[in-house]
C-alpha cells in the first residue's frame, strides 16, 4: 500500500501504536483494543458512547486531561520506549507537514522497531504521485495485518446496509437544502470564513457524498460575510466541532460532554450579530449545526452520516438534538449499534 510499500510481519501484531485517528478507528472496529497503545483521540466520544471502554486504558483513566498531551508521540524516543509491534500512521505528515522525522528515521525505525502501517485516507492531496485509498480500500488492507478479515466483512455488511437505507430516503435533488460546510478554522467574530470542498473522494467528505448533499460555494476558498451570503447556504456545518481532542468537548463526571452553549458562542452567536451574517439563510433558520470528527474512520463514518443527514434531511431521517449528537430514536437509528459492538467484541 503506498507510501510504505509492502510490508510483511512475523506474525499477528500484539501492540500497536497509531497517531492518526482513522486508522486508530479501524483497528479499533477489528477487535484489536487490547493492543492499543493509547495516545490522544479524536474520535474517543464516539467509541465511549458506543459502549467500548477506552477510558480504562489511559492513565488514571483520565483520556481528557491526557489528551494535551504528555509525551511526544510523533518522536523516535516515544516509540523506541513504547516498542510496538505496529506503527500506524501516514508518513507524509511526519516528513512534510509537521517535520517530526526525515526518511532516513523512517527506515530507522522500521528496521529496529516495527513496521509501518499507514497512508492518506483523509482528504485528496494531489501532490502525492499514487492513487490514495478509501477509508474501506485502507481498512481492508488493515484487516489483512490483523488477520481480521470476518470482522472487515461483517462491517462493510452495517455500512452497505446503511447506504441503501440513505437511498431509500433520500429527497429529490431539487429539494435538497445547499450546505455550507465551514472549517473549524473559521472565525466568525473576526468574520474569517473557510469553507471546506465534498467533492473530493477521500474520508473527510465522505459523508456529504453519500448523502449526495448539495454546496453551496462553488469554490473552496477563504472568503468573509459578504460571500457567505453570496453563497447563501441552507445550512451551515462547523467541521470538527463534535471531535474529542477539539475545544467543544469536555469531561463532566467521567463522561464526554458537546458543549453546545460554548459552541454557540463561537458560532451562532457572532453570525446572528453581524450585520451581513444574519442575513444568511441559514443564520435566520437557525441551522448552524456542529460537524463530526473531520478525520474518520469506519465507526465515526457510521455516527457522522446518521448525524449529518438528520441536520440536512430531518423531515427524511428525524431531528438531530445537539445535547445528545450520538443519540438517536431507534427509528431513525441508521445503524445497529448492538450489531456494532458485537462485530468489535468479536460476536460475529
Amino acid at each position: 500500500m503506498e507510501p510504505v510499500g509492502e510490508v510483511t510481519f512475523e506474525g499477528v501484531p500484539t501492540t500497536w501504536l497509531s497517531t492518526d485517528s482513522e486508522l486508530t478507528d479501524m483497528a479499533f472496529c477489528l477487535g484489536q483494543i487490547d493492543g492499543w497503545i493509547p495516545t490522544p483521540l479524536r474520535s474517543f466520544n464516539y467509541f465511549e458512547h458506543l459502549g467500548v471502554d477506552l477510558r480504562s486504558r489511559y492513565p488514571n483513566s483520565d483520556p481528557y486531561t491526557w489528551k494535551e498531551g504528555e509525551a511526544d508521540y510523533d518522536g523516535k524516543e516515544y516509540v523506541y520506549e513504547v516498542e510496538p509491534d505496529l506503527l500506524m500512521f501516514f508518513p507524509q505528515r511526519r516528513l512534510v507537514y509537521n517535520k517530526a522525522w526525515d526518511e532516513g528515521d523512517l527506515e530507522e525505525i522500521s528496521e529496529n522497531v516495527a513496521p509501518i502501517f499507514g497512508t492518506n485516507v483523509y482528504r485528496n492531496n494531489s501532490s502525492l504521485n499514487y492513487d490514495q485509498p478509501s477509508i474501506y480500500e485502507a481498512f481492508e488492507k488493515l484487516a489483512r495485518v490483523f488477520k481480521e478479515e470476518a470482522r472487515y466483512e461483517a462491517f462493510v455488511e452495517v455500512h452497505d446496509q446503511m447506504i441503501r437505507t440513505v437511498n431509500s430516503k433520500l429527497p429529490p435533488e431539487e429539494e435538497r437544502p445547499t450546505i455550507a460546510y465551514l472549517s473549524d478554522a473559521s472565525d466568525p467574530n473576526r468574520g474569517n470564513i473557510y469553507p471546506v470542498g465534498f467533492d473530493g473522494e477521500l474520508g473527510q467528505s465522505k459523508h456529504f457524498r453519500d448523502l449526495e448533499a448539495v454546496n453551496a460555494f462553488e469554490i473552496s476558498e477563504q472568503t468573509d460575510y459578504e460571500g457567505l451570503l453570496q453563497a447563501d447556504p441552507d445550512v451551515i456545518i462547523i467541521q470538527g466541532a463534535l471531535e474529542y481532542t477539539g475545544n467543544l468537548v469536555s469531561d463532566e463526571n467521567g463522561e464526554a460532554v458537546f458543549d453546545l452553549d460554548q459552541f454557540r458562542k463561537n458560532y451562532v452567536l457572532p453570525m446572528e450579530d453581524n450585520s451581513v451574517g444574519q442575513k444568511v439563510t441559514a443564520v435566520q433558520e437557525n441551522r448552524i449545526e456542529p460537524g463530526g470528527v473531520s478525520r474518520q474512520g469506519p465507526l465515526t463514518n457510521l455516527y457522522n452520516t446518521e448525524i449529518l443527514a438528520q441536520q440536512v434531511y430531518p423531515k427524511q431521517f428525524g431531528e438531530f438534538d445537539p445535547e445528545n449528537p450520538f443519540d438517536s430514536a431507534e427509528e431513525h437509528q441508521l445503524f445497529d449499534r448492538e450489531r456494532v459492538r458485537d462485530i468489535i467484541n468479536g460476536d460475529l
